[in-house]
């Protein structure tokens, strides 16, 4: 990450602006998903993440800084479950047919996995954030193009086309809260071992990479794999 002549910034007011952003995107997100949720829960999400980030795409205006954005892949996931499933289902397309309530306990599994990768990832981001004076050398680079373009580049390329990934990974656990109540199988034990493997497995390996003290790339530990 590089300074490129911002205002100086402790970590502890650094977060605590961060916190704000963040709750702020969250509460727009979420007057926009409950305008539109007679629309459809998926338009109504999809428009709820974008609107979310705008927000933090205007607080990287004012801040000068496109790293504000970098939680935001950690961050969004887990509201936007939540609130396709305190939605429920959509109504049955035809009369007669019953409309089954999401299987509650495979959902408390999705959201517990995705809360548990999720608060990893942002307290690995958190721990190794200098603050809001610094941005992250890539983001940087993209200045030598000139202001507009650098903002141009910031919001198409650095935070709505992840923001769509996000989105896309997301639809998943969208089909999770609309799958009928019909109890839990032995896939659902696969990917809950294998989810559960993995986010172990960045942690492992997150901790071995900032213990590192060699040069170049580190090859042991996980990542000798």
């Amino acid at each position: 990450m590089g300074s490129i002549g911002r205002r100086s910034w402790s970590r502890s007011s650094s977060i605590a602006v961060l916190g704000v952003i963040y709750v702020a995107a969250a509460a727009v997100g979420l007057i926009v998903a409950e305008s539109l949720a007679e629309g459809g829960t998926l338009l109504a999400g999809f428009s709820a993440d974008l609107a979310a980030t705008a927000v933090v795409f205007a607080a990287s205006i004012a801040l000068n800084n496109t790293s504000v954005y970098d939680p935001y892949w950690s961050v969004a996931p887990v509201p936007i479950a939540l609130w396709w499933a305190m939605h429920g289902a959509p109504s049955p397309p035809l009369e007669g047919v019953i409309q089954h309530s999401p299987n509650a306990i495979r959902f408390a599994a999705v959201a517990i996995l995705l809360l548990l990768w999720g608060t990893r990832l942002t307290a690995n981001f958190l721990r190794g954030w200098p603050g809001l004076m610094h941005e992250d050398w890539r983001y940087t680079e993209y200045r030598r193009f000139g202001a507009v373009r650098y903002w141009l580049i910031s919001l198409g390329g650095l935070q709505m086309m992840p923001t769509l990934i996000v989105f896309a990974a997301m639809l998943p656990v969208l089909a999770v809260t609309r799958m009928p109540g019909n109890g839990f199988w032995m896939l659902d034990v696969a990917a809950i071992v294998v989810t559960g493997g993995f986010v172990l497995l960045e942690a492992a390996a997150d901790e071995q990479k900032r213990r590192y003290r060699g040069d170049g790339f580190i090859t042991t530990g996980v990542w000798a794999w």
